[in-house]
């Protein structure tokens, strides 16, 4: 987490030379509700297994409300759900003999302070804090070539509190709706719950061994004004 430490620091530079005239829009508080992607492992692999051949682990979406708190201000109070999967093979003489797939999902409560600067009449752009309760669940599946196909019992983990820290821009489409994008690195840890998992029981993987990592997270949310 030091680039976090330095991100922060950054941040609370800027802060301090920035004309204090150059305050965000008005924004109304509004609902939301938002989708995105991130990594569930910052590097790639578990124990030897390729968790990530592109940029996307999972995918979320979620709602949620912004309350205005003063004109640069904004409390973002939301929940999210995310899925996800990956996939490995065990084969021999060049046949594949069997295949497993590790099926995730997340669900959480985040409550995220904002700050908007103003670009001009219907851009801002926006950094804030990122922190939520999260709880993940895992299940593996194997298919064999010579067997019968079984599952894992499922492995939960308890609610653990992540954090983290998001930029972007924020803009308006309509009278009615603004949207923004986003940019965040927030701390998960999947392993609590993929850890779990007996793959040995398959005969030919290994059980997991993710630990807790920093995930990149993108996201674009749309915020429904009240007129």
């Amino acid at each position: 987490m030091e680039i976090l430490k330095y991100i922060l620091l950054t941040i609370g530079i800027l802060l301090s030379i920035i004309d204090t005239d150059a305050c965000a829009q008005d924004y109304r508080s509004s609902p939301y509700f938002t989708v995105g992607a991130y990594h569930i492992d910052g590097r790639h692999t578990a124990n030897g297994l390729d968790i990530s051949d592109d940029f996307v682990d999972a995918i979320c979406m979620g709602i949620g409300y912004e309350f205005r708190i003063s004109d640069p201000w904004g409390i973002l109070i939301g929940g999210d759900f995310a899925i996800s999967s990956f996939h490995d093979s065990y084969s021999e003489d060049f046949k594949k003999i069997a295949l497993l797939s590790i099926s995730t999902s997340a669900v959480s409560l985040s409550l995220s302070p904002r700050y908007y600067l103003v670009f001009d009449d219907e851009t801002s752009f926006f950094f804030g804090l990122l922190s939520r309760i999260e709880s993940t669940s895992s299940v593996a599946r194997f298919k064999f070539r010579n067997k019968d196909d079984v599952a894992t019992p499922r492995g939960n983990s308890g609610f653990q509190l992540q954090h983290g820290l998001e930029f972007g821009i924020r803009f308006s489409l309509s009278e009615n709706v603004d949207n923004s994008i986003s940019l965040g690195f927030v701390s998960r840890d999947y392993g609590s719950s993929i850890n779990k998992l007996d793959l040995k029981q398959s005969g030919y993987f290994r059980d997991e061994t993710m630990k807790q990592s920093t995930s990149l997270e993108i996201k674009t949310t749309f915020y429904i004004n009240k007129n």
